[in-house]
């Protein structure tokens, strides 16, 4: 009787297994099958089935339209020559780099092993908030690059929704979030820089930590940080919600905030003015003009407010855009911003004529458009921020940018675009199929309409011919998170 039982045991475990062996020949990649290859004793042999049967090099899914990227990144400097042939062969580059995989995000909590099994060896534990690169995907596995150039597999933490920024292969649009205080351990690491033991006073609504010793220049900080939610609803069309709970850290020395900025390991070695992230801002003095600190304060500001009208993890494109418009705006010698009026300034000295701010990203842009060498706009709003922030050419990014959210904001465009701003804090998606479906518009006549209104407003401007001396001086925005 055993014996007749064994062999009926025997056989219902081998159709058991035939059946289990042919489900997952045909269900390679399916997440049960992923979680199979950490069981003990069948684990290995589940793992060598789905190698066997998935696609030797599977290429990562495709991002939809509307997945984000999260844009922390630079702004324009207009002190030196631009290779053409240069620019196109780092567009080329970018673009097939993209075509060849997606991005993910990553988080606290993430471990990048190296084999595709839970307890592999440890190639990097992952400590901070980073999209990054994926060059395979298996099942849950992720095959991935990240910010330190490691390489390694990693199944992802499942975040909940209101995670910040929204993580997972199928991004979460971004929300509003409230005020954000800063982060100790940073703001220790400031204050020690700095000298200080302790807040300097406060600029508007945010506290200030400084060693400069400049009060005239801190009370028009003051005024105009006091002044920047109500110019935002102005500009955007946008509440940002609760109240601003962040700190300004102001360095004299251009040493002391390179230390600081070269803390985060996505803005090492960039050349910033200022960036923003962890609940504070922070540049430097230097040798730098009035005007160009004050729309520094504004530029960077203008991040925080973007993070609680619309949300973290915003595209490079629109979350740098706004906060270049926002910081392209006049302001006054009080500390006022006017947001319908263009800022930056002309100097002539002699025969020669030097453009600051604005007017030089001006005429970066219209230069590179005169050439038939702009991006067009349907891949601009598709960067993430390694290709916006890291490429030689960030400067005409920024510019492209900023003066393309203007566009939109003063012309025919203005109720759609503010209308395409209001679906993205209320959850709406942010992709450029989005955008054009909330203007009524294709990327042909869009692009068209840009660059008339592009040339209108450089001969509005003026001083765009003769001998010129260009320069700026522009800044890089760190991780708005």
């Amino acid at each position: 009787m055993w014996r007749t039982l064994s062999t009926y045991l025997l056989l219902i475990s081998l159709l058991l297994g035939f059946g289990a062996f042919a489900w997952l020949t045909r269900n390679p990649d399916s997440p049960a099958a992923a979680r199979a290859e950490g069981w003990p004793v069948v684990g290995p042999l589940v793992g060598k089935v789905r190698s066997l049967y998935l696609p030797p090099n599977q290429p990562a899914e495709a991002v939809a339209d509307d997945d984000l990227s999260e844009a922390p990144a630079p702004e324009p400097t207009v002190d030196r020559p631009l290779d053409l042939t240069a620019m196109q062969r780092a567009q080329a580059n970018r673009t097939s780099s993209r075509r060849a995989g997606a991005m993910a995000w990553l988080g606290p909590g993430d471990q990048l092993l190296e084999q595709r099994r839970q307890g592999a060896a440890l190639v990097e534990k992952i400590d901070a908030f980073q999209q990054v690169t994926v060059l395979e995907r298996r099942g849950e596995w992720l095959r991935v690059r990240t910010d330190r150039r490691g390489e390694g597999w990693v199944r992802p933490v499942q975040r909940a929704a209101a995670g910040e920024p929204p993580l997972g292969n199928a991004t979460e649009p971004p929300r509003p979030l409230p005020g954000q205080t800063p982060d100790p351990e940073r703001l220790e690491a400031a204050m020690a820089l700095l000298g200080v033991g302790g807040p300097a006073g406060e600029v508007g609504p945010y506290g200030l930590f400084t060693d400069v010793a400049d009060a005239g220049l801190v009370t028009t900080f003051d005024r105009l940080a006091e002044g920047l939610d109500g110019a935002y609803r102005q500009r955007y069309g946008l509440t940002p919600r609760g109240s601003a709970a962040e700190a300004v850290v102001f360095f004299e020395s251009e040493r002391s905030y390179r230390r600081f900025q070269n803390r985060e390991r996505s803005l090492v070695d960039l050349p910033a003015g200022g960036h923003a992230g962890y609940g504070l801002v922070a540049f430097y003095r230097g040798d730098r003009r009035r005007d160009e600190l004050l729309s520094t304060l504004a530029h960077e500001v203008g991040h925080l407010l973007n993070r609680r009208a619309l949300g973290p993890a915003l595209p490079p494109w629109l979350d740098e855009g706004l906060a270049d418009d926002f910081g392209a705006c006049r302001i006054d010698a009080s500390g006022k911003l006017d947001p319908s009026t263009l800022g930056g300034s002309t100097v002539r000295e002699g025969s020669m004529v030097r453009y600051f701010g604005p007017p030089a990203a001006l005429r970066l842009l219209t230069q590179f458009r005169d050439r038939g060498e702009l991006l067009p706009l349907a891949e601009l709003v598709g960067l993430d921020w390694e290709d916006f922030v890291r490429s030689d050419y960030r400067e005409l990014y920024y510019s492209h940018s900023g003066f393309f959210v203007r566009y939109l904001l003063e012309g025919r465009h203005g109720p759609g675009f503010r209308t395409f701003l209001r679906q993205v804090a209320g959850g709406g998606a942010v992709g450029g199929g989005a955008l054009t479906g909330s203007l009524g518009i294709d990327w042909s006549r869009l692009e068209a309409e840009f660059s008339t209104w592009l040339t209108e407003l450089a001969r509005a401007e003026a001083g765009y011919e003769g001998p010129t001396s260009d320069s700026s001086s522009r800044q890089i925005d760190g991780p708005s998170r």
